[in-house]
Parts: C-alpha cells; sequence; structure tokens
C-alpha cells in the first residue's frame, strides 16, 4: 500500500508539472514567470487586505506589519536566477545539481507549510460568524493559497521558453496558406 502522503504529494507535484506544461504552452513563458506572477499576485492580496484591515482597526498594530512581511516575503522566494542557471546548465549536461534539487525540496516543504496555513484559516473563516473577520480570512487564506501555489511551482520541472500560443498558430496558418500558394 502506498503512503498517503506520498500519494498526495505526487499528486501535488504532478498538478504543478501541468500547470507549468500548461502555462508554457499558452504563454510561451517559463516556470519562473509563473511563480514570480502568482507570489506577486499573491502577496497583493495579502498586502490590500491587510491595509483594509488597518484602516477598519487603527488600534490593530500587528496588521501594519504583514505588508512589509509579504512584500520581503515574496522576494525572498521568488525563483533566484542562480538557481535556475545552475539547473539549466545540469540539464545540459544531463545530470541533476545538489544544490538546486535541495533549494526545490526546500520550496516544496514552504509551499505545503503555507499551503496549510491557507487551509487552516479557510477553515476557520467557515466557523466565524461576523462577516468582517469572515471576509478578511477568507481574503487572507486565497493570498496564502496563491503563495503556497508559487511555492510549489518553483520546484516542478523546467521548460524552456518558446513562442506563445497564437504565434504559433499564425506561423503555421501562414506556412499553409504560402504552401497552397505554390
Amino acid at each position: 500500500m502506498k503512503n498517503p502522503i506520498r500519494s498526495i504529494d505526487d499528486a501535488l507535484t504532478s498538478e504543478a508539472n501541468a500547470a507549468v506544461h500548461t502555462w508554457n504552452f499558452t504563454t510561451g513563458r517559463t516556470r519562473s514567470d509563473l511563480s514570480t506572477l502568482l507570489m506577486a499576485v499573491g502577496s497583493s492580496v495579502l498586502i490590500a487586505n491587510s491595509i483594509a484591515n488597518s484602516m477598519a482597526y487603527p488600534n490593530n498594530l500587528p496588521e501594519l506589519v504583514i505588508p512589509v512581511y509579504s512584500a520581503w516575503t515574496a522576494g525572498k522566494a521568488i525563483l533566484d536566477p542562480r538557481i535556475e542557471k545552475q539547473e539549466v546548465a545540469a540539464a545540459d549536461r544531463q545530470m541533476k545539481d545538489f544544490n538546486v534539487e535541495s533549494y526545490k525540496i526546500g520550496q516544496k516543504i514552504c509551499g505545503y507549510a503555507v499551503g496549510y496555513i491557507a487551509a487552516s484559516i479557510l477553515f476557520l473563516s467557515t466557523q466565524d460568524s461576523n462577516p468582517d473577520t469572515s471576509q478578511s480570512s477568507l481574503l487572507k487564506s486565497i493570498g496564502d493559497g496563491l503563495i503556497a501555489a508559487s511555492l510549489l511551482i518553483t520546484s516542478a520541472d523546467s521548460l524552456p521558453p518558446k513562442k506563445n500560443i497564437l504565434s504559433r498558430a499564425y506561423d503555421k496558418l501562414n506556412d499553409l496558406i504560402k504552401s497552397y500558394i505554390r
């Protein structure tokens, strides 16, 4: 019997790889672009929620610290370009770099931790009868969920950049038209 935690890890890793593949196929951009986008959107949601809460509850000073922490976390968690270069260099040699794999495992563990926090906040928001705190908790859960997804995407397989799907379709249509004209 397979370990249930291993099954969950395999499923989430497979979904992260599928997301990167779909992103690359559709936009032509890389895993780090998707990870950066998710991190920026998740951090923005957390920052906006924190600012709204600090305006609604002016005496809530810890709420003012969260935007600064979110921005710092976003900057630290985005895929390090040096790691990406090491990964590409190792892939060119058809090998894996130990530092890169260790980094990816660390990002995956952080992604699971933040995802657990997001799920916990979401569950607790459903138990709250106050709509103001319930909405705030929902936004925190969404922001943390996007950050968790960003961290899991960072640990996915890397794909090289290519043309986006519209450019490729245009090129194929253009080639098809040229072949009929000849």
